[in-house]
C-alpha cells in the first residue's frame, strides 16, 4: 500500500482505539449525559462521527470507481508523496483539535441522541471498517486526481485524498470533544460530593 494511504488508515485505526479507551472509562449513564443542555454527550459526539462518515461512504465509493488508475508497471507514475488540495488542506487544518472556534453542522449531521455505548461503538466501528476497506481499495489509484463534492456544502469540492484527511481530522476533533466532556463530568462529580 502507498505509504500515504497506509498513514491515513493508521489514523483511522488510532481514532478507533482512542475512542474505545474513552468508552472503557465511562458507564452508559455518563456516555449519554450532557454537561449542558446545549452541548453534546460523549455518545452524541460518536453518533455525529458515525452519521458524517456514513454519509461520506457512497461519495468515496463513487470517487474510487471514477479514480484514474496509476500507470502500470512504471513505479515512477505513482507519486512519491500524495498532497491535499488547498480546500482539503484548509478544512483538515480547521478541523484539528484543539478546537479554536465552533463550526455549526448541518441538520442532517446532528445526532438524534446517544443509544448505548455498545450500540454507538458497534455502528462507529462498522463505518470505520468500511473506511479502511476503501483506503485499501485506493491502492493503485491516484486519489489526488479525482474530486468529490462536500456533503456539507455543494459548492465545495476537494480531492478524494483530501476528503480522507478531512474525515480523519474531524474524528480527532470530536474524540477530543468527547474527552473534554468526560473531564467536565468528572469535575462536576467532584464538586457535587
Amino acid at each position: 500500500m502507498h505509504p500515504d494511504l497506509a498513514l491515513l488508515s493508521h489514523q483511522f485505526e488510532a481514532a478507533e482505539a482512542r475512542l474505545h479507551r474513552l468508552a472503557e472509562m465511562v458507564d452508559d449513564v455518563q456516555w449519554g449525559r450532557r454537561v449542558r443542555e446545549t452541548s453534546w454527550s460523549i455518545g452524541e459526539c460518536v453518533a455525529h462521527l458515525t452519521l458524517t462518515n456514513a454519509r461520506y461512504l457512497p461519495l468515496l465509493s463513487e470517487a474510487i470507481d471514477a479514480a484514474p488508475m496509476m500507470d502500470e508497471p512504471d513505479e515512477a507514475a505513482v507519486p512519491e508523496r500524495m498532497r491535499r488540495d488547498v480546500a482539503g488542506w484548509l478544512l483538515s487544518r480547521m478541523m484539528e483539535p484543539p478546537v479554536r472556534f465552533r463550526v455549526p453542522t448541518a441538520a442532517a449531521f446532528v445526532p438524534a441522541g446517544a443509544a448505548s455505548r455498545a450500540a454507538d461503538l458497534a455502528e462507529f466501528d462498522g463505518v470505520q471498517a468500511k473506511l479502511r476497506e476503501m483506503i485499501v481499495a485506493m491502492d493503485g489509484l491516484d486519489p489526488t486526481r479525482i474530486r468529490l463534492t462536500s456533503p456539507f456544502n455543494a459548492r465545495l469540492k476537494y480531492s478524494l485524498y483530501s476528503a480522507l484527511h478531512i474525515l480523519a481530522a474531524h474524528e480527532r476533533r470530536h474524540i477530543w470533544q468527547a474527552e473534554r466532556v468526560l473531564r467536565q463530568l468528572e469535575r462536576h462529580q467532584k464538586v457535587s460530593r
